[in-house]
């Protein structure tokens, strides 16, 4: 098993309006489970797409949790990706990692640092 840790810098433009993330899994990975936990302490199990995280106002100066566990299912790599979009600063970034092993696993812990 892999593991990849990285700090996503989220700039949040209007501070007025909420903020919603979209997390997908890439590379033909079809075993994907995404975790979050959002700065007021809840937990939230995806798929995320257009989720909710909070507004602007409430999430700027605060951290978020993103931990996504990718398996690799494609049987010609090993490489896994996540693409993580945030709406509201259009921030899209994304990571890529390979596993040890055929059908091997890779854990990305993101830190969603909202600035």
């Amino acid at each position: 098993m892999s593991i990849y840790r990285d700090d996503l810098d989220h700039i949040i433009g209007n501070t007025t309006v909420d903020v919603f993330i979209t997390v997908k899994a890439g590379d033909d990975q079809h075993l994907a489970g995404f975790q979050l936990h959002t700065p007021d302490g809840t937990y939230h199990k995806g798929p995320f797409k257009d989720f909710n995280i909070g507004k602007g106002s409430y999430l700027k100066g605060k951290d978020s949790k993103l931990t996504a566990t990718i398996t690799d299912t494609n049987p010609h790599t090993n490489h896994t990706s996540i693409t993580i979009s945030l709406a509201n600063s259009q921030t899209v970034k994304s990571y890529s990692g390979s596993s040890d092993f055929d059908n091997g696993t890779v854990i990305y812990l993101i830190t969603i640092k909202h600035i």
